[in-house]
């Protein structure tokens, strides 16, 4: 009789029948993102509210593929910057206000397995808040407004971690870059003091101020 085969041992902690959890996508499919950047403003209309041109922003945004092709995908992606700044004008205190939304397409594409570069060009919607802090009558001048424009930007997302989930593509944690331009219109600056405050036959007019410049972001973000 001829010899049986030895049997190999098996582990028993390992289940022969769980199925392979799958790595997460070189392009996430649904992704998030939170982080800071700087927006430069070489406008003088900037002068009475900020002692340089650079304003630190607070960032987010979100992406959506809606087609995809090889390595190449388009995504929808809304973000949001925030950013202030405070002064004083002929010895009265100012402080400006942004808070700019953009909405547009954004074409991704991959080079390796965890680095991949996108470009965007989305219109945006910018709310300017500008207060000045009158001493002589005690009242407070403001002008807020809406200015619309538009955005640029390229960038590169390095994924540097990744956790198995039970969903299709395990869950990953990115490092997002961008820069680029950012464009508005300029708007006229007219303070005026509310409906509690001494009435004033004029508003203060400070001239124009446009929000257009150069921008960089750097956040972290996870997708799937």
């Amino acid at each position: 009789m001829a010899d049986e085969p030895a049997s190999e041992s098996v582990d028993p902690s390992i289940d022969l029948h769980e199925p392979s959890r799958a790595p997460a996508r070189p392009i996430p499919g649904i992704a998030a993102w939170l982080g800071v950047g700087s927006l430069w403003i070489p406008s003088d209309g900037l002068d009475p509210f900020a002692d340089n041109d650079a304003l630190t922003t607070f960032n987010a945004g979100a992406g959506v593929s809606l087609a995809e092709s090889g390595a190449l995908d388009v995504a929808a992606v809304a973000s949001v910057d925030i950013t202030g700044s405070e002064e004083s004008y002929r010895g009265e205190a100012t402080s400006l206000g942004l808070l700019r939304l953009a909405v547009g397409p954004e074409l991704r594409g991959s080079w390796l397995d965890r680095l991949y570069w996108h470009g965007r060009i989305a219109p945006t919607l910018t709310r300017l808040s500008a207060e000045l802090d009158e001493s002589s009558s005690g009242a407070t001048l403001t002008d807020r407004q809406w200015v619309w424009g538009a955005e640029a930007a390229l960038g590169l997302e390095l994924r540097f971690a990744e956790a198995a989930t039970d969903l299709p593509h395990a869950i990953g944690f990115f490092a997002r870059a961008d820069a680029g331009y950012g464009w508005t219109p300029s708007a006229t600056l007219e303070l005026g003091a509310g409906s509690g405050a001494p009435v004033r036959t004029q508003p203060l007019e400070l001239g124009e101020i446009a929000l257009s410049g150069p921008f960089f972001r750097a956040d972290l973000g996870v997708g799937f």
